[in-house]
């Protein structure tokens, strides 16, 4: 048996450990959660490229993008270079990317802890119906036009 000295102390820390450490597992829990929820693609990859983590809407959209998941490393997303996505676009929004008929947005944010980025987080969002129904609607309305137009001048 133990002196007991100190063995008090020790199952103390232990229990203490186990709850910190169940509490972190709890917080990564929600977090995944929180990533995995999020209606736009969300991945994050390291300076070469390679996709370390994905949330479903991103496995999805790498597939359209580039044929590939997480583990694979990137040299382009649809039709743009993967270098040119990771810099800020000429008018300060998001880079568009065309595949497969398709249209995305895309944004890329360094995430440095003081030098040069180790890893960037990419968020991909697929804007294919939203620019179909704003064509539709910018076709309805030039119809529109057209159509008091000629009832303009039918009247006259």
């Amino acid at each position: 048996m133990g002196s007991g000295v100190g063995e008090g102390s020790e199952v103390g820390v232990a229990i203490e450990r186990q709850r910190l450490l169940a509490r972190v597992q709890e917080q990564a829990r929600h977090m995944q959660q929180m990533v995995d929820t999020i209606p736009e693609g969300v991945l994050l990859l390291d300076r070469s490229g390679l996709v370390r983590l994905a949330n479903p809407t991103a496995e999805r959209d790498l597939t359209v993008l580039a044929g590939a998941r997480v583990g694979d490393t990137l040299d382009h997303l649809g039709d743009r270079p993967l270098a040119e996505l990771l810099t800020s676009p000429p008018r300060g929004g998001w880079h568009e990317v065309h595949a497969e008929g398709r249209t995305f947005e895309v944004i890329a944010r360094p995430m440095n802890g003081g030098g040069a980025p180790e890893h960037f987080l990419l968020v991909i969002s697929d804007v294919t119906r939203e620019r179909e129904r704003r064509a539709q609607i910018e076709q309805q309305e030039r119809l529109a036009a057209v159509g008091q137009l000629a009832a303009g001048i039918a009247h006259d």
